[in-house]
């Protein structure tokens, strides 16, 4: 089996887990390959009102 391709990006260009898990950021966007061929991926943003914005990361 393909080793599938994941990539987590935050708001600060931040891509490695150890650079994001933790943090504070105003969105997170998940994305990958499943399956070994269809891309997909998941954007994750704060509401404007929301005072801790996203505590952490994926």
């Amino acid at each position: 089996m393909a080793r599938k391709r994941r990539c987590r990006t935050n708001a600060s260009g931040k891509q490695k887990e150890a650079e994001i898990f933790g943090t504070v950021t105003e969105w997170v966007d998940y994305s990958g390959t499943i399956y070994n061929q269809t891309e997909a991926g998941i954007a994750v943003f704060s509401y404007p009102t929301n005072e801790t914005l996203l505590l952490n990361g994926f």
